[in-house]
């Protein structure tokens, strides 16, 4: 039985942050388009979350350190 293969890149902001890998099964071994197009939007999806994560850790951090010096804010 021939299986197919699809890997779609996760990006964010211009950058790679991984892949995904996905496989037809036996039961379906074709990929459709509508299938092929949930596919590439869920990798974006995961992107602009890994983004969004990254971001609000950012945040996070300039909240509590000034950024020219680096030192802690005083509370």
């Amino acid at each position: 039985m021939k299986n197919i293969y699809l890997c779609i890149s996760i990006l964010a902001q211009h950058e790679t942050l991984g892949m995904l890998h996905f496989q037809s099964t036996d039961e379906a071994p074709q990929m459709d388009a509508s299938e092929l197009s949930f596919q590439t939007m869920f990798a974006g999806q995961v992107g602009l979350s890994i983004a969004n994560l990254r971001l609000r850790e950012a945040f996070c951090t300039q909240s509590v350190r000034d950024a020219l010096t680096g030192l802690s804010y005083r509370c």
